[in-house]
């Protein structure tokens, strides 16, 4: 028997079986007669054999060109989609991020996020991305909220079903974030507890058309009380006109004692221009997207903040 690739181990075989077993009278039907490609991981399509047949065997391959290849045919089997603002794309995504926020309190002052969470995804398996924060810092200079260093954010991908855009466009991940306790912050931070904030993403294409729904939740290991078991969602829509990709995102935190409550703190709605991908020479581009985030209600205004001005930029490889 051949020996398998590490690259071709999976996480998490349970959980993608069940996916699995939920989705497949879901997805729409292949048409002209042929099947459709869709990929499972561990199923009949194995990594490894496409690696293979896309990069034939040559000798004196570097572990750098191994994962290279494998990170090309990865992505290779699935949509090349925008990553939105906020929403977290279903695809895997190989860059490094950064994003800015200047937001605006309801008594007009001024607050600043740099960073937000975000920072360097990488590919360690054809169908896992982990991701690791660069340090996220919030600054406000006129009072009225607090400055300091958030913990640590990492996460892990896994794509479960993936199909590429000119077959049935869709992708299917689940998802796991985890914010450390380690940063100086202290107001409205459970800030000796792990936050962990699971996830089902899942898109959907269209032609330049696509849609992106995220749904979660978010604990802490140990102390709840200000998160109250939230229920987390949201929806990004987009249509893209070559380098141009105009969006519209909604974002919620609303918790799960309160679903159907739109007074609960954290909805917004994001109108943007994402921009790129521009090549900078051999698989390496750039991209970057602007934002203006505005307040749906007053609890959000209140607790949070009235409208945000967003700048992200991406180094894409």
């Amino acid at each position: 028997m051949r020996n398998r690739s590490h690259w071709a181990r999976r996480p998490l075989p349970w959980l993608a079986f069940a996916l699995r077993c939920a989705i497949l009278g879901l997805l729409p039907p292949s048409t002209g007669g042929r099947a459709a490609e869709t990929f499972w991981p561990g199923d009949e399509v194995a990594a490894e054999d496409l690696e293979g047949a896309a990069f034939p065997l040559t000798q004196n391959r570097s572990p750098f060109d191994r994962w290279h290849e494998m990170t090309v045919a990865s992505r290779n089997r699935q949509p090349q989609w925008v990553t939105p603002l906020i929403t977290i794309t279903p695809d895997l995504v190989q860059q490094v991020r950064y994003d800015v926020y200047d937001q605006t309190k309801s008594s007009g002052n001024k607050s600043w996020d740099f960073g937000n969470g975000k920072g360097i995804d990488l590919l360690v398996a054809p169908t896992v991305q982990i991701t690791v924060g660069l340090p996220q810092y919030l600054y406000s200079p006129a009072g009225g909220g607090v400055s300091g260093l958030r913990g640590e954010n990492f996460a892990i991908k896994e794509r479960i079903l993936s199909s590429p855009e000119n077959e049935d466009n869709f992708v299917l991940s689940v998802y796991l974030g985890a914010l450390s306790p380690t940063g100086t912050l202290t107001a409205r931070e459970p800030s000796d507890h792990w936050v962990w904030t699971p996830m089902l993403l899942f898109g959907k294409g269209w032609g330049p058309f696509d849609m992106m729904i995220n749904v979660g939740t978010q604990y802490a290991d140990g102390d709840n009380r200000n998160l109250e078991s939230a229920f987390l969602y949201n929806l990004a829509l987009q249509y893209r006109v070559g380098l141009l990709c105009p969006s519209v995102e909604i974002s919620s935190g609303p918790t799960i004692t309160r679903f159907l409550d739109v007074g609960t703190s954290g909805l917004f709605i994001t109108p943007q221009l994402l921009l790129g991908p521009f090549s900078a020479g051999k698989d390496v581009s750039f991209a970057g997207g602007i934002g203006y985030q505005i307040a749906l209600n007053q609890v959000s205004v209140l607790e949070q903040y009235a409208n945000a001005w967003i700048l992200s930029f991406r180094m894409i490889f």
